[in-house]
C-alpha cells in the first residue's frame, strides 16, 4: 500500500486523456486544510474523465459545486470514509452517466439534493453515516435504475416516499437508524 500525502495538484487537470483516477487508501486530505477538494474544479477539464476512487484519503471540507461540470462520461464517484463536511452540492444532478455514488462515513449535512432525482442512471447511492437530514425527496422515485440506497446512520426524518416504490430494480434499501421519527403505516410496499 503507498503512503502519499500532501494536496493533489491541480495540475492533473491538464491530463487531457485522464479515464480513471484512483487514491484510495492514500493520506491526501493535506492535513485539517479545509480546501483539501479543490482539485476537483481542474478535473472538469478532462472530457474523458469516467472514475474516481478517492476512498480513505483523509480528504476534508466541502464538495465543490463544480463537480457537476465533470465529464459527460464521468460514471463513477467514491469518497467513502473522508471528512468531507457541508452539503451536498445540488450540481451533482448534473452528472447524467453517474452509475455509483458513495459518499459514506464522511460528515456531511443538509438536505439530500432534490436534483438526485434526474440521475437516471445511477445504480449505487450510498449515503449512511453521515449528518443528512430532512426528508428523502419525493423525486429520488424517479431513478429508474436505482438498485442500492442507503440512508442509514443519518438524521432524516419524515415519511418514507410512496414513489420509492416506483424503483422495480431496488434491491437494497437501508434506512436503518435513519429516521428520527417511526415507520408510517402508509410505507410503500417496495419496504414489504
Amino acid at each position: 500500500m503507498n503512503k502519499l500525502e500532501g494536496d493533489v495538484p491541480q495540475e492533473l487537470g491538464k491530463l487531457e486523456n485522464l479515464e480513471i483516477l484512483y487514491f484510495h487508501s492514500n493520506d491526501l486530505g493535506g492535513g485539517s486544510d479545509n480546501s483539501s477538494l479543490s482539485f476537483l474544479t481542474a478535473l472538469t477539464n478532462c472530457s474523458l474523465l469516467k472514475k474516481l476512487n478517492f476512498a480513505s484519503c483523509l480528504f476534508a471540507g466541502n464538495l465543490p459545486a463544480s463537480i457537476g461540470a465533470l465529464s459527460k462520461e464521468f460514471y463513477y464517484f467514491n469518497l467513502l470514509n473522508n471528512r468531507i463536511t457541508g452539503e451536498i452540492p445540488g450540481s451533482i444532478g448534473n452528472l447524467s452517466s453517474l452509475v455509483h455514488l458513495t459518499l459514506w462515513g464522511n460528515f456531511l449535512d443538509g438536505r439530500i439534493p432534490t436534483t438526485f432525482g434526474k440521475l437516471q442512471q445511477l445504480q449505487r447511492l450510498d449515503l449512511g453515516t453521515n449528518g443528512l437530514s430532512g426528508p428523502i425527496p419525493e423525486d429520488m422515485g424517479n431513478m429508474d435504475n436505482l438498485g442500492l440506497l442507503d440512508v442509514s446512520d443519518n438524521l432524516i426524518s419524515g415519511s418514507i416516499p410512496s414513489t420509492l416504490g416506483n424503483l422495480s430494480e431496488l434491491r437494497y434499501l437501508c434506512l436503518e437508524t435513519a429516521y428520527q421519527e417511526s415507520f408510517p403505516s402508509n410505507s410503500p410496499d417496495v419496504l414489504a
